[in-house]
C-alpha cells in the first residue's frame, strides 16, 4: 500500500518548496493518520476477543467526534453550519452510512477471515487513490468549517 499511495516527483518537489508552516501541517497529518492507525489495531484486537461491540465503537467515535468538532469551533470562533438541509444531510448519511452500511461493515468483519477483509480495505483505498488521478473533482477538498479567519 505504502508504494501504491507514495508521493511521486512533482509532489515531493511541491513539499520541499512549501512555506515551513504548511510543512508542519503535513507532517501532523501523518502522523495522525499513523496514530489512527494505531487505534484502529487496537479495536481489531479488542472486537476480535469480544471485548468491544459495534454500537459501543459507535458511540465512542460519535462522542468523540462532537468533543473534537466543538474544540475546533470554540478555537476558531466560527460557528457550524445549523440550517435544516445540513441538518438533514448529517442525519440521512449518519443513518444510511453511519449505522446501517457500518453495521453490515461490522458483521463482515466478524465472519469474514482477517487476510481477506485487510486484502479488500486495501484494495478499496488504492483503486479509490487511483481513481482521483483521473477524476480530479473526488480529491480531497478542505472543509470550510474548520478554517481559521
Amino acid at each position: 500500500m505504502v508504494y501504491n499511495l507514495k508521493p511521486n516527483t512533482k509532489h515531493i518537489e511541491k513539499f520541499n518548496i512549501m512555506h515551513k508552516e504548511k510543512q508542519h501541517i503535513k507532517y501532523k497529518a501523518v502522523f495522525a493518520l499513523l496514530l489512527g492507525s494505531f487505534f484502529t489495531s487496537i479495536g481489531f484486537i479488542l472486537r476480535k476477543i469480544g471485548f468491544d461491540s459495534h454500537e459501543s465503537g459507535m458511540i465512542r467515535t460519535n462522542v468523540g467526534a462532537l468533543i473534537i468538532s466543538l474544540i475546533m469551533f470554540i478555537k476558531t470562533q466560527k460557528m457550524p453550519d445549523l440550517r435544516k438541509e445540513v441538518w438533514l444531510k448529517l442525519l440521512i448519511f449518519n443513518i444510511l452510512i453511519g449505522y446501517v452500511i457500518s453495521k453490515f461493515r461490522s458483521l463482515a468483519f466478524n465472519s469474514v477471515p482477517e487476510i481477506y477483509y485487510a486484502i479488500f480495505v486495501f484494495l478499496g483505498s488504492v483503486i479509490a487513490y487511483k481513481i482521483s488521478d483521473y477524476m480530479p473533482h473526488l480529491k480531497h477538498t478542505e472543509a470550510e468549517d474548520f478554517h481559521s479567519q
